[in-house]
């Protein structure tokens, strides 16, 4: 997840449906498909000196914290899927 950007990124899933094994992955989560097209298109964004195709998607979406079990959740957002 980007926090840093006036806008959400979430890491999608591999073909074979699983997280990736980078610890964010791991922790958070990742984007496996469930929600819908803005209409909006695809973009590239620059992050760490690389460009990086975005997806923009709208739908619901939860960050929690599988120790304390707190969290984030948002009924319908719009969010870039990378």
């Amino acid at each position: 997840v980007d926090t840093g950007s006036p806008f959400l990124l979430v890491e999608g899933a591999r073909p074979d449906g699983t997280c990736g094994q980078a610890a964010n992955a791991q922790r958070w989560g990742c984007y496996k498909g469930a929600a819908r097209g803005t209409g909006l298109p695809d973009t590239d964004e620059l992050f760490g000196g690389e460009d990086v195709g975005v997806q923009w998607r709208q739908g619901a979406f939860a960050l929690r914290n599988a120790s304390s079990g707190g969290g984030l959740a948002i009924d319908d957002a719009i969010f870039g899927r990378i």
